[in-house]
């Protein structure tokens, strides 16, 4: 029974994630992401000094550089550049928990929007949110490129480039 109620929630967070409304094309023509997070590891680490109990710990593994996205939330459209990481960092006890997914939606170097995995649930809406974002990285070419995103793209530059 208890295994039936967490695939039918699994399986509706992932729908409800995807069954939200896409934005009008006037709000995608209006559209502000801000600007292009180049410190985006640090602006994610200084949030996550505020969440995790031991963030020194804390072990990140970036799946993609950030992608200009969209996320309706209760608090109405956001825009912003997403970025989708697994963290692992040690529990209150000392041992690391697993890496957990995670999804930030960063505009103007503040972290507008996030949600985390919990091993359970919250992993179905983090694997919805991330899933047309994962393992796109800049390509090499591109302006400003980053020494975080070349390192990104040296680490995966077997996987396609957008």
């Amino acid at each position: 029974m208890g295994f039936f109620r967490a695939g039918f929630l699994s399986t509706f967070c992932i729908a409800l994630a995807a069954c939200a409304a896409a934005p009008t094309s006037e709000e995608m023509a209006s559209a502000d992401y801000g600007t292009y997070p180049d410190n985006y590891q640090d602006v994610i680490h200084d949030y996550m000094e505020n969440v995790l109990k031991d963030p020194d710990s804390a072990r990140y593994d970036y799946l993609n550089s950030p992608q200009s996205g969209w996320r309706r939330t209760s608090n109405g459209l956001k825009f912003g550049y997403v970025v989708c990481v697994n963290i692992n960092a040690r529990n209150s006890y000392g041992g690391y928990t697993g890496a957990q997914p995670s999804y930030f939606m960063l505009r103007d170097g503040t972290v507008v929007s996030t949600v985390h995995g919990d091993g359970q649930y919250m992993d179905s809406l983090v694997a919805g949110l991330c899933k047309d974002f994962i393992g796109r990285y800049r390509s090499p070419m591109a302006k400003n490129y980053s020494p975080a995103e070349l390192e990104l793209y040296k680490k995966y530059k077997n996987m396609p480039v957008q």
